[in-house]
């Protein structure tokens, strides 16, 4: 890069800390503007992660090189039957090269590579103005600063992105997941899930359940967590607080610990009458479930001017894909290597658009069918099966996905 530059990063978790690091390790002057005042790591769920990624992190010193998670190889679609704790075994899908982690081990691991000095915490920003020579951003509290690139890295509700595309916005899928996780030591059999994630059909849905590192990153037995969660289209609109609008319907996330007494109940009941006994007693024995809203998005591109946009602040897919973090971060090595090895801000920016445009709105795509086949139009999971099993994911969406080993990392 010919021209000098200073960039600000708006958004200091995984999209922003993996983008910071990245460009760190080019000399580009960054600044990361984080609009929390605490700290990040505990918050987050379980996510998947592409082995294949992993190791190409640690090659470039992203990652400690002991950084590990849970590393499973099947997936086990069960089914109740009124007798086995675990429910009657439908079908075993094989997992390829695919690492179950925790979403706040990632980001801590991440967040050392950005120096203290660099990252500005309390940094709301509210206001963005662009010239040809630069950005110019203001926060809430009326701190004022200057960078020649703005990069957008604040999630799926993004500032940056309403700043610099009013038009795009987030579109609700339809239907929620219920999410938890609960200390390994606190269940019984944690040995489900040590080898194989567990899947279970409920109407318009199904669940999902894995082991994941302990807060601390410790993956050794008993000191893991299990992670859950339900997609659930069957879920009615007086529980989920949907309302019909103009915005065709919307609902708000809810955290840990602040489900309403009628969505815990509802919750419960939903395990205790679709879920087999020991995946029951998990999502039963949780003491603080949550809601997270499904949304995805579409981009025709992810840059205006000196603004680009990285992670959940551009295209958004569904957490079916398995690939949030692992977008982010593809992002975020196409960002960096395109601006150090141009002469120039906009010819670094136009190769990132080109280069994760089409794959990011291909990601969405994917979660959309697969939100599509296993929730929407779910099929009825007990009548299936051992073939009905066979054919709806070995040819269905799911084959696409990188985790089923005939898809790839997008």
């Amino acid at each position: 890069m010919n021209e000098r530059l200073r960039v600000g990063i708006v958004g200091g978790s995984i999209a922003g800390c993996v983008t910071a690091a990245a460009l760190l390790q080019h000399d580009i002057d960054v600044e990361v503007l984080e609009r929390s005042s605490s700290d990040l790591g505990e918050r987050g769920a379980g996510i998947t992660l592409p082995q294949e990624l992993v190791r190409e992190m640690k090659r470039r010193r992203l990652l400690d090189s002991d950084f590990d998670g849970a590393n499973v190889s099947a997936r086990e679609w069960r089914v109740p039957d009124g007798t086995e704790d675990l429910g009657r075994l439908a079908f075993k899908q094989a997992m390829h090269d695919s690492q179950m982690q925790h979403w706040g081990v990632l980001l801590n691991n991440l967040r050392k590579r950005v120096p203290e000095a660099r990252y500005i915490r309390g940094a709301m920003i509210c206001t963005l103005r662009q010239d040809q020579a630069g950005v110019t951003v203001a926060s809430a509290a009326g701190d004022v600063r200057r960078y020649e690139l703005i990069i957008g890295a604040d999630g799926y509700r993004s500032t940056v992105r309403r700043l610099v595309l009013p038009g795009a916005i987030p579109t609700y899928a339809g239907y929620p997941a219920w999410r938890g996780a609960i200390e390994e030591r606190l269940i019984r059999k944690p040995e489900a899930v040590a080898k194989a994630v567990q899947m279970v059909g409920v109407p318009r849905g199904h669940a999902s359940l894995y082991m994941i590192p302990g807060v601390d990153g410790n993956v050794a037995p008993g000191n893991r967590r299990v992670n859950w969660l339900i997609y659930d289209a069957a879920a009615p609109p007086e529980v989920t607080g949907a309302r019909q609008s103009a915005a065709e319907g919307a609902v708000h996330a809810v955290p840990p610990g602040g489900l309403t007494k009628l969505q815990a109940e509802y919750l419960h009941a939903l395990a205790q009458d679709h879920l087999p006994p020991w995946h029951a007693d998990v999502v039963l024995s949780t003491t603080s479930p949550y809601m997270q809203t499904m949304h995805d998005l579409l981009l025709d591109t992810s840059v205006v001017g000196r603004v680009c946009l990285v992670g959940d602040a551009a295209m958004i897919a569904r957490p079916h894909t398995g690939s949030g973090a692992s977008k982010a971060v593809r992002d975020a090595l196409c960002l960096a290597d395109a601006l150090a090895g141009t002469g120039s801000v906009q010819e670094g920016l136009g190769l990132y658009r080109d280069g994760r445009v089409p794959s990011g709105n291909a990601l969405v795509r994917l979660g959309r069918d697969l939100g599509r086949e296993l929730v929407l139009d779910a099929p009825d999971w007990r009548s299936l099966d051992e073939s009905g099993y066979a054919t709806l994911i070995t040819s269905g969406a799911t084959s696409r996905t990188y985790f089923a080993g005939r898809g790839r990392v997008l």
